[in-house]
């Protein structure tokens, strides 16, 4: 592995992890109408269902990519967490 090719990785691992953040806020955001609406609607803040499949399915497109299940649970459970707070 040259230099150049090390420099290139860390490139492209810069470009990811800006996509990763904007992707955060763009579902920050819409985190944020969803708590309005229940607000506004009188419904409950937390669906323990909703959530449930949120990690069902997540769960399964990471063992589909070869991506550490574990690690996009954990990943979730603070996501959600810090849209709960919102």
């Amino acid at each position: 592995m040259s230099e150049d090719e090390l420099e290139g990785w860390r490139e492209k691992i810069d470009q990811l992890d800006n996509e990763i953040i904007t992707l955060l806020s763009e579902r920050v955001l819409i985190a944020k109408d969803v708590m309005a609406w229940k607000k506004k609607h009188q419904k409950p803040l937390l669906d323990s269902k909703r959530e449930q499949e949120i990690f069902e399915m997540l769960t399964n497109k990471a063992e589909a990519l070869g991506v550490n299940p574990q690690m996009i649970h954990d990943l979730y459970e603070l996501i959600l967490k810090y849209s709960k707070e919102l």
